[in-house]
């Protein structure tokens, strides 16, 4: 009996090259908030401004998470103070490229490069400077903040919130807690069911006192999650001096535990980030029958068999049309618990349940509409090569009956969603850039 994996491996092949994950990339924007007071071209302030630039970037590219700085002059209204915070799960590296790209952004983009104050928000960074002193205080103005949510709901939203609720503050009392190296940083794995757990991710500045952090993390918790993300499937606030986060996916890179051995291919763990992909070609042989070729070795299936399959493509079977092709019943079936219904019952001796559902979902998980949440290629191999290894659970794919939000898709993923939904808090004297105030 041919392995199921080999049924779908240039399904998954072939969707991976049509969407590449831009995870891989690094690094993902969400938003800036720059002030409309501005300085002087060419002044003694910019000129601070640049060295203080110069300054985090350094202290970045020296495996250093966070850092603050201060850059003075003989008067006291050209002073610049800015720092910059890395979450506590991402390698140097990717810190340095993080801050190297914030502080271009800040000093490049038209709404920011005079400001006298500026915040930028990364998925792997937090980078802000003033002309006000602001080290070792919670900064808590609504219009500095920034909230993300998924727009689906759970099925049991009451039970739901109150393990976010329960699991964010457990996460709280832990970041509170300074490490050795003075980060509070930490994270937490709950079960929701045996087939789902809940992420969650908290984090201060290390410039705050433990009693200032956990005030700043509760009023996230308490007052903002609530109002943007109670009952929904994945949520963020973020804060100058504090954030939270909670998915129903892993998101963040698992610490102090070793990754999970996967034979042959070697470990994959946590959202490992790739700089590039290897892809071996194997040169098949085809042979012509008719108008049509028939046979491919590396599918396993004949035409007849698809075209059975799907009703000689049938629009009846069409759910929608992408631009890789068009999408049959895979993703309708799965959705109504019906995955086994896509085969033909004359293949009925021929497999193995649980390996066609598991291969099923691992291409589904390969087709979501976002492509920040779409697991990268060593992950695959993971999935197929491990079956201790469990799947997340696969979003909406793309071009189901819809368009991509693009806006959404350029922010980056907030949830295991086919379309985010920000909402940036309301503007107080502050220009923001393509958001719709709260």
């Amino acid at each position: 009996m041919a392995s199921c994996s080999s049924y779908v491996i240039t399904f998954i092949f072939f969707i991976s090259l049509c969407f590449t994950a831009t995870r891989a990339q690094g690094l993902q924007y969400q938003y800036q908030v720059c002030s409309r007071n501005k300085f002087t071209p060419n002044s003694t302030f910019q000129t601070h401004l640049t060295t203080l630039f110069s300054s985090l970037s350094s202290k970045a590219s020296n495996n250093v998470q966070f850092f603050n700085n201060t850059v003075t002059g003989t008067n006291p209204s050209d002073t610049v103070y800015g720092l910059f915070m890395c979450r506590g799960d991402i390698p140097s590296d990717l810190c340095n490229n993080c801050v190297g790209n914030a502080t271009q952004r800040l000093s490049t983009h038209p709404d920011c490069s005079l400001s006298i104050e500026a915040v930028v928000y990364y998925d792997e960074c937090i980078l802000r400077y003033s002309n006000l002193s602001f080290f070792g205080t919670a900064d808590m103005e609504v219009s500095s903040g920034y909230v993300l949510a998924s727009p689906i709901n759970m099925t049991n939203q009451e039970s739901f919130k109150r393990l976010v609720y329960v699991s964010l503050n457990e996460t709280a009392d832990e970041a509170m807690s300074s490490g050795s190296d003075g980060e509070k940083f930490a994270t937490k794995e709950t079960d929701i069911d045996i087939f789902q757990k809940l992420y969650c991710l908290a984090q201060c500045t290390p410039d705050l006192s433990p009693r200032d952090c956990r005030s700043c993390l509760n009023s996230l918790i308490n007052s903002d999650l609530p109002r943007c993300c109670a009952g929904r499937q994945g949520g963020r606030v973020l804060y100058p001096n504090c954030v939270i986060r909670f998915e129903i996916y892993p998101f963040y890179r698992s610490l102090g535990s070793a990754p999970t051995p996967t034979p042959p291919p070697p470990k994959f763990g946590g959202e490992e980030q790739e700089r590039g992909q290897s892809i071996f070609l194997k040169k098949i042989h085809v042979d012509p029958v008719g108008e049509e070729s028939s046979i491919l070795e590396g599918l396993q299936f004949d035409l007849s068999t698809v075209k059975l399959a799907t009703n000689n493509f049938s629009n009846e079977s069409e759910i929608g049309k992408g631009g890789f092709g068009e999408v049959y019943k895979v993703w309708r079936e799965w959705k109504n618990e019906r995955p086994m219904g896509i085969l033909d019952q004359n293949m009925k001796e021929n497999y193995c349940e649980s390996e066609v559902v598991r291969c099923l979902q691992i291409g589904l998980l390969c087709v979501q509409e976002n492509p920040n949440i779409r697991p990268t290629m060593g992950r695959v191999v993971s999935y197929i090569n491990n079956h201790s290894l469990e799947l997340p659970s696969p979003q909406e794919p793309a071009f189901f009956l819809h368009g991509i939000d693009k806006r959404a898709m350029q922010q980056g993923s907030s949830s295991s969603i086919s379309a985010n939904s920000s909402m940036p808090f309301s503007v107080n004297e502050m220009s923001t850039s393509n958001f719709y105030p709260r």
